[in-house]
């Protein structure tokens, strides 16, 4: 996790005390080196955690080699080997072994159509020096945040919602976003945040701003026509197919230069990790396990202990309790500038807390595999409703299957 942050806009006159404050208030996201790049009509600056090339030539903003173009990112590719390979038969030169140089290479090469080559979680701004133009984008899924604040024709951006309000923005409500959320519990489910006048970037979203034609919005990942066309293809071996595309998620996942951990609960989705990651050598060897360990009526570590014996793994056990909870309300808040997803955050972030302890900077965490397996609750009354509404003749058996499963 990096911060990304800056102001583009003509003729900037900005207080460099405000950038120190910008850096400062979201060092706890990258608090390995620290630097801006200021310029007639854009301010870019980056706090980095170094996961990928550790030496300086990786830092950022990252310039390309005819100083032209200037980057910020946060994130991962995690296909930049093979990315990078491509890049290379148009006789391109590296001078890093960065995912961040093959970012803006990429960029340099196929323009706003690169992000479709990328594989990874990310937030970026590149700014071009010579068109005068910033492009902005957002991965998939939306698992690294960038959000924008407009200002006398000038766009800041930030990682979080604080890095704007260190660069001017006075905090107000947004009532509309407060609604959604009292009324119907819904949160980061627009562009609009709770803060008046910030929006961010939807997951697959990317943007272009430039001093003539404003600022544009463009989806650049549907994840409903993907879905569609996936329906036509023809598997012939559901289970190959799964575990094929487990072993290269996970493969290209373990790419790093600092020592890797794994969050381990009871579930299939975070032991299939474990295994994976062991059995298959994508590590040089096993990695730290952590753990939570809930009170006895929500504890799963009978089933943790289970698969770890099974795999001669060992997980450290970090105890969260009703206090826990209470006690971490007011810091996720702040660091979420959102109410709360629960007791689930709470309790992870306590975990990612002891392993920064022990200085370890990436996590593999099973999240998201429920979901793509067929979820949970709530989206099992969804299937049946859509089964009961279109008179399927699986509604009866699925209805038993649900029955039986939630008791």
């Amino acid at each position: 996790m990096c911060a990304i942050s800056g102001i583009i806009g003509e003729n900037l006159d900005f207080n460099l005390n405000k950038i120190e404050k910008i850096k400062q208030i979201l060092n706890h996201r990258g608090p390995d080196y620290s630097n801006h790049i200021y310029t007639k009509n854009a301010i870019l600056i980056h706090n980095r955690l170094s996961i990928i090339d550790l030496k300086k030539r990786a830092n950022q903003p990252f310039e390309s080699r005819n100083k032209s173009k200037i980057l910020v990112f946060n994130g991962e590719i995690y296909n930049f080997i093979e990315i990078k390979k491509e890049l290379k038969k148009f006789n391109l030169r590296f001078t890093t072994n960065s995912d961040t140089e093959v970012l803006l290479m990429a960029y340099e090469k196929w323009g706003i159509d690169c992000v479709n080559k990328f594989e990874g979680m990310f937030a970026f701004a590149i700014y071009d020096l010579k068109r005068k133009k910033a492009f902005f984008a957002r991965d998939r899924f939306g698992q690294k945040p960038i959000f924008f604040w407009k200002k006398n024709n000038k766009i800041h951006f930030a990682s979080e919602i604080k890095g704007l309000i260190a660069a001017g923005y006075s905090p107000k409500p947004n009532l509309s976003t407060w609604f959604d959320y009292l009324y119907f519990g819904a949160t980061d489910h627009s562009r609009d945040t709770f803060f008046k006048d910030i929006f961010q970037l939807l997951p697959g979203e990317l943007a272009t701003y430039d001093f003539n034609k404003g600022f544009k919005i463009k989806r650049w990942y549907n994840f409903k026509k993907i879905i569609k066309k996936f329906k036509t293809k023809k598997i012939n071996n559901i289970k190959n197919e799964i575990t094929n595309t487990s072993h290269s998620a996970v493969k290209i996942n373990s790419r790093s230069d600092v020592p890797i951990s794994i969050a381990l609960s009871g579930g299939l989705d975070s032991s299939l990790l474990m295994s994976l990651s062991y059995n298959k050598g994508f590590l040089n060897s096993k990695p730290k396990c952590y753990s939570i360990k809930f009170e006895k009526k929500h504890s799963e570590k009978e089933y943790i202990d289970a698969s770890t014996k099974f795999y001669s793994f060992k997980s450290n056990f970090i105890n969260f309790k009703q206090k826990d909870f209470i006690n971490s309300i007011i810091p996720s808040i702040w660091h979420l500038e959102s109410p709360s997803g629960g007791l689930m955050n709470s309790a992870m972030a306590k975990l990612c807390y002891a392993i920064k302890k022990d200085k370890i900077k990436v996590i593999l965490d099973g999240t998201g595999i429920d979901e793509g397996f067929g979820g949970y609750e709530l989206h099992h009354l969804q299937y049946l409703y859509y089964l009961k509404k279109s008179k399927s003749n699986k509604f009866t058996i699925s209805l038993k299957f649900f029955m039986k499963n939630w008791n």
